[in-house]
């Protein structure tokens, strides 16, 4: 059975089992717009499911942020920034397996460099994550 309509008249798809269907109202299309812009933009920003820490970075002018994706903290995310532009200097992140780190103004932008598990299953995660990206932004 093909539902595909074939016939506009007076905004309503007729379709060929003879079915209308009404046009989508303008009002409900724009909440709806409403709706996902605020579900992206707070997906984007600080949650109280996934919110943003800031931990101790020794370098004036910068700030180093940690957050939780989930998987019981297995999966995360840490991030240098400026301060003054919040440029990325350097990301540290784990999929839940895999350490990636990315350094956007070097080359290659992302690699694997490990396994996350060294560091997800010690007691010291917040040190051992601040001194892995200090050994990773001092080597050339």
């Amino acid at each position: 059975m093909n539902n595909a309509p074939c016939v506009r008249r007076s905004g309503a798809a007729v379709f060929r089992n003879g079915e209308t269907m009404k046009p989508f109202p303008l009002c409900r299309a724009v909440a709806l717009l409403g709706l996902l812009t605020s579900a992206l933009g707070s997906a984007m920003a600080d949650t109280p499911i996934h919110p943003l820490y800031t931990l101790n970075w020794p370098v004036r002018g910068e700030a180093l942020h940690y957050r939780s994706c989930g998987c019981a903290d297995a999966c995360w995310q840490a991030e240098v920034r400026v301060k003054r532009t919040r440029t990325l200097r350097a990301r540290l992140s784990c999929d839940g397996e895999l350490l990636h780190y990315d350094q956007p103004l070097a080359s290659p932008k992302r690699r694997t460099i490990g396994s996350c598990a060294p560091i997800n299953d010690s007691e010291h995660k917040v040190e051992l994550i601040e001194d892995q990206l200090k050994q990773l932004l001092r080597a050339p």
